[in-house]
């Protein structure tokens, strides 16, 4: 008997993860409100930018930043923004 309940479990289980992968369309390829069609790369690089001087202004002057010696930090290093 507990074998069987087990079992109908892991078949339940099994059954809601196929029906959620099944209804989202993560990794699918289905079109989606994030498709790279519809990125500016212009406003996105722009946007990037603006949230990495904030960052490196946070890092700099919060009093809860981790960087011990904020006279010396001149900010984080980053990757070229990339909109694909």
């Amino acid at each position: 008997m507990k074998t069987t309940q087990l079992l109908w479990i892991g078949v339940c289980l099994l059954g809601a993860i196929l029906l959620y992968l099944a209804l989202s369309d993560n990794g699918t390829g289905a079109k989606s409100s994030h498709s790279s069609a519809a990125v500016d790369p212009v406003l996105y690089k722009k946007e990037v930018e603006s949230d990495r001087t904030k960052k490196n202004d946070y890092m700099r002057t919060n009093a809860e930043s981790p960087i011990s010696d904020k006279t010396k930090f001149t900010g984080l290093l980053y990757f070229p923004p990339d909109p694909a």
